[in-house]
Parts: C-alpha cells; structure tokens; sequence
C-alpha cells in the first residue's frame, strides 16, 4: 500500500526528471521515453514504446502486428517528431514485444441506412440519395421531438 507521503515523493521525483537538462540522468532514451505519448499519441503509446537508442537507430517495441502496421504507416512523420526531441534519429526499427498483442479497437457499428424517401426516389446517384433520406429522417425526427 502506497502512503500518501510516498505518492508524493515519487511524483516529485518524476517532475524533477521532466525538467532536468539533459546530462547522465536523462539520456536521449529516457528524453524520448518521456515525451513519448506526446509524440505518437496517447492511444498508440500505451502499445508501443522505445526500446533502445544505438548509433542513430531508435528501436520501438510494438504490441501486435495491427499495431506495428499502423506505426509503419506513419513511420516518417513519427521520424520528425522523434527528431524534435532526440536528434541524430536516422532509422527506427520495430519489433514485436513480447506478451503485448493488444488488437485495434473495433469499429464502432454503423447505424442502419435511413429508409428511402419517396421524394428522393428520382436522384441516380445511390449515394446522394442515401443521405439526402438521412436528412430527411433527421428532420423528420426533430419535428417529432
């Protein structure tokens, strides 16, 4: 059980770290470690992380093969902001980490076509004519509110 007194310390052991120039206790690792989840973004942290730093390669463990796909995709502008923090960043590899393979949140269920609208039954783009029955339902359904 963590005491109250406990917390705080540690919390203000972290933000030292936060403000710390660089030097021996924050590596360029531990500088991107730090800044990762505003690097990448919170949701894709929590299922990747940097691994290590060696002669200009940055090494991101990467939770899934869904995951490492979307890292992938996004590899150069990932580059840059990674550059911003640590510079010198030529390469990043990613590798499967181990007991970490959390699956891409399902998307969420489309609702159901709204019902075609005779007023609509003449435009021949199917596409259009979907939402322009949409938005006769919409408003349809605010009338009746």
């Amino acid at each position: 059980m963590i005491h109250r007194r406990q917390a705080a310390t540690a919390l203000d052991e972290a933000l030292s770290l936060l403000t710390l120039p660089p030097g021996p206790k924050q590596t360029p690792l531990v500088r991107l470690k730090l800044a990762w989840a505003g690097i990448c973004g919170p949701l894709l942290a929590r299922h990747c992380e940097p691994l290590h730093l060696e002669n200009g390669r940055l090494v991101i463990g990467v939770g899934g093969a869904d995951w490492r796909e979307v890292l992938f995709q996004q590899r150069r502008p990932l580059q840059q902001r990674v550059r911003q923090v640590v510079a010198g960043i030529v390469d990043i590899r990613l590798v499967n980490r181990p007991g970490a393979g959390v699956p891409l949140p399902e998307a969420p269920p489309r609702s159901a076509p709204a019902p075609a609208d005779p007023r609509t039954a003449e435009v021949p783009d199917a596409g259009l004519r979907s939402a322009l029955d949409g938005l006769l339902a919409a408003r349809q359904r605010r009338a009746a509110e």
